[in-house]
């Protein structure tokens, strides 16, 4: 019997030599990977970094400008001032074009303020009748994109069988920058000023 390094002949050494040969094949690509690939240098982490950083600056800058813009926008769409100015304005605008278009504006009822991030939600609630031609005339007005009025919602109700007379509930909304929120100086507060 011949003792060789590796003997896939005899069943019992079969194994022992293929975990062998592995081991070999093994760290015959570790010592060619060592010799072959190049060390990453301090010099090369810090460029690679320094890269990572200007990317991430300039999708920073960007999606910043695309928020200006955005806000640019959207600041042509928003009313100015305190709720109480804004119905004023609205209910004005509205009757405005209710008279123009020979329109009946029964009632505007301004709703609760809803307060979102970074803006006020002003709804309202107008019931406006006339002719249908008319009153969907009104309703495209306010649904233009220079418009600064919203229409959420429209419900119609025909009031004559015999005519096209039709009365429309219109639910609106008007937006206006939120004001931030002010602090009142309390009492306790001003003994802490006081004591600080």
């Amino acid at each position: 019997m011949t003792n060789s390094f590796l003997n896939f002949k005899n069943p019992q050494e079969a194994g022992p030599s293929a975990v062998m040969l592995a081991a070999l094949v093994i760290l015959t690509g570790s010592l060619g990977y060592m010799l072959l690939v190049k060390k990453p240098t301090t010099e090369g982490i810090a460029m690679g970094k320094e890269r990572s950083r200007k990317e991430l600056l300039e999708q920073i800058e960007r999606t910043q400008l695309s928020g200006q813009q955005t806000r640019a926008q959207l600041s042509a769409r928003l009313w100015q001032g305190d709720p109480d100015t804004i119905a004023a304005a609205v209910l004005a605008q509205l009757t405005q074009e209710a008279t123009a278009r020979k329109l009946k504006l029964s009632a505007f009822r301004p709703q609760r303020t809803q307060t979102l991030p970074e803006l006020s939600e002003l709804p309202f609630s107008v019931q406006i009748s006339g002719p249908y031609p008319a009153v969907h005339a009104f309703a495209a007005t306010l649904d233009r994109p220079s418009s600064k009025l919203a229409l959420r919602s429209l419900q119609l109700a025909s009031s004559d069988a015999a005519s096209n007379a039709v009365t429309a509930t219109l639910g609106l909304s008007a937006y206006a920058p939120s004001q931030p929120p002010t602090v009142k100086n309390t009492p306790a507060k001003q003994e802490g000023a006081a004591r600080g």
